[in-house]
């Protein structure tokens, strides 16, 4: 489309001052002619006169008349081609401005030709670009659909016997410890590479300025997980003796922090999950679908996927 505009723009340019050129020799030429002409007609006309008027006198005065007239008409010769030779240039200078002003019309349609090219070009690649982000959000939106979304899929009480021991090592009575533990599902399309989980737990004490125990548990194992496939499940955080009497107690609460780790098989980037919760002891126990169990808030309070 471009090249159609553009061809017949540089030919109509080209054939345009071709013309001019061609136009203003013609003139020049015109002009010098005609004054060379004018000049050469008037005096003509001039020595005719003074041959006439010399041939009016008596016969031994006209040698020397005619000798006068003779130079006086080479004179008024010189005097005749200097001042049409001036007219010839004036008028060839009137010409050239003329056709430097329709050179200057040219050149500017042309340049108007020429923004409305870069214009044009410029629309084009903007499109061009346009098109090849949208292809690529597309191709982003594809990708992101088909790949691993390894997810939290369910939270595990876990129960330990053992004896419950207060600070000055006085055993108060037998019951269980508490523990949690995650079980990790990849909800996406497609396996989740070098996959490895680990947790945090935080014991704080109401109003503390610190925790009073603090647990990091991780995952060593870098494994694949298949899609739809419950690949992880963390090890369990479990609350000491002294926690778990002060937890059942009310007395303090507990900040668990549980995250996954893995990469995407079509990017090899790596990609995290990170779950967190806040939990308390709400008192009493509730009735389950896995039997009678302590009464328990977790509260998430931030979910991250990336």
């Amino acid at each position: 489309m471009k090249s159609l505009v553009l061809i017949p723009s540089v030919l109509v340019a080209v054939g345009v001052s071709v013309l001019t050129i061609g136009y203003g020799v013609h003139e020049q030429t015109g002009h010098l002619d005609s004054s060379h002409s004018r000049a050469a007609n008037q005096v003509h006309a001039i020595g005719a006169n003074s041959v006439a008027k010399c041939r009016l006198l008596q016969k031994d005065a006209v040698p020397a008349c005619l000798r006068s007239a003779s130079q006086n008409l080479r004179q008024e010769s010189w005097d005749k081609h200097r001042e049409f030779d001036d007219l010839a240039a004036q008028q060839k200078a009137a010409l050239w401005a003329m056709i430097m002003g329709m050179a200057a019309i040219v050149g500017t349609v042309m340049s108007a030709v020429g923004v409305l090219l870069v214009w044009s070009t410029f629309k084009e690649t903007r499109l061009g670009a346009n098109a090849a982000i949208e292809a690529a959000k597309t191709a982003r939106q594809a990708l992101h659909g088909d790949r691993a979304w390894l997810m939290m899929s369910k939270i595990n009480r876990v129960n330990l016997g053992n004896n419950v021991v207060n600070r000055d090592g006085v055993i108060l009575n037998i019951t269980d410890s508490l523990g949690f533990q995650v079980s990790w599902t990849n909800f996406g399309k497609t396996p989740a590479a070098r996959a490895e989980v680990y947790s945090h737990m935080l014991v704080w004490l109401d109003e503390a300025a610190e925790p009073m125990f603090e647990e990091i548990v991780r995952s060593p194992a870098e494994i694949a997980v298949s899609p739809g496939a419950i690949g992880l499940t963390t090890t369990p955080n479990v609350l000491s003796d002294e926690e778990c009497i002060d937890f059942r107690q009310r007395r303090c609460k507990i900040k668990w922090r549980v995250a996954a780790f893995y990469n995407d098989i079509f990017t090899e980037d790596q990609r995290t999950t990170v779950h967190e919760f806040l939990i308390s002891h709400l008192g009493g126990y509730v009735d389950t679908e896995n039997g009678r169990m302590e009464a328990l808030d977790i509260m998430p309070t931030r979910s991250v996927a990336t």
